[in-house]
């Protein structure tokens, strides 16, 4: 069974993107754009990309598109944004933690429900469920008591 997708950085470049599309073509696999990382702050991004998250986001999503990308891997921040200039994009948000939860090492984070709203059609919340006591009891929690109330 192929995997629904993979994620290439889209710092590597248009022609990486353009490749690992035409790789995948004739399967189900969709190729999705990694932006800026959510562990990035805006004061290193302005270091290493010498802009602000969002405008680096523009930047690549734009890189990914002309390349042929299904979606865009982007924080919970950019989202909108993102759903609004690229509205036929797969948008997959990491850095989404619960209220109350703690956000480790991610700079850029919003909520399950705040993501959804916002135009992510996946949400990442590894530590989040993968540290509960109980996994499928928190998935099952952060999907009706959150979640299922954004629509």
């Amino acid at each position: 069974c192929p995997p629904w997708a993979v994620t290439v950085h889209g710092s590597g470049s248009e022609e990486m993107i353009k490749a690992a599309v035409k790789a995948l073509e004739g399967t189900p696999t969709r190729v999705l754009a990694i932006t800026v990382l959510t562990s990035i702050d805006p004061q290193s991004c302005e270091e290493i990309f010498t802009r602000l998250p969002i405008d680096q986001v523009r930047v690549l999503a734009n890189v990914a598109k002309r390349a042929g990308a299904h979606g865009l891997v982007c924080s919970p921040q950019e989202v909108k944004a993102m759903r609004e200039e690229h509205p036929e994009m797969t948008l997959v948000t990491p850095g989404v933690r619960s209220p109350g939860k703690e956000a480790d090492d991610q700079a850029r984070v919003d909520t399950p429900a705040n993501a959804i709203a916002s135009g992510a059609n996946f949400v990442v919340m590894g530590r989040q469920i993968l540290g509960a006591p109980n996994p499928v009891t928190e998935v099952e929690r952060v999907w009706f008591d959150e979640i299922a109330k954004v629509k």
